[in-house]
């Protein structure tokens, strides 16, 4: 199981060699943690379809566009695919800084931005805590609330 030293070395990484998300090169790590710290539901639904049906290929095309790209990945289509499971535990709440510091790289300057996300109103918080399903885009699968909950991504083309 990850830890929050693990998150902690990706920053460290990202944030003294440039792996993973720092300048222009852009990461599933970043998306990963964007997906995470984001207060949109849609927005983490998307990312999380990108990366898993053609966020690794795509990636590697980036040129600088960061908005371009977001746009890119929500009006992506939702198309069925393999079951794509969300894994959320209470221990993650501890790697929420380390997650936010990765998340908050602007992949198109090559800068912090802090205060981009705030924990309260992200992802993570609306999911893990209070269960919410984004209408529909989530199915709780297995609820042991505090310890772990497991999400399946909708693929209804439907769900808006």
């Amino acid at each position: 199981m990850a830890s929050a030293a693990v998150w902690q070395g990706l920053y460290l990484r990202c944030l003294f060699t440039g792996d993973f998300c720092c300048g222009t090169k852009v990461g599933v790590t970043h998306f990963f943690a964007r997906a995470l710290v984001t207060d949109d539901l849609q927005e983490i639904a998307a990312i999380l379809r990108f990366l898993v049906r053609d966020g690794r290929h795509l990636l590697g095309w980036y040129r600088g566009d960061a908005d371009g790209l977001y746009q890119l990945i929500k009006a992506r289509e939702p198309q069925s695919t393999r079951p794509i499971f969300l894994v959320l535990t209470g221990e993650m709440a501890g790697w929420m800084q380390a997650i936010h510091e990765i998340a908050s790289w602007d992949i198109q300057h090559g800068k912090w931005q802090p205060d981009q996300f705030h924990f309260a109103d992200s992802s993570y918080v609306k999911l893990f805590l209070y269960g919410q399903t984004g209408d529909g885009r989530f199915e709780l699968v297995h609820d042991h609330y505090p310890h772990i909950r497991i999400f399946r991504l909708s693929d209804r083309a439907s769900v808006t």
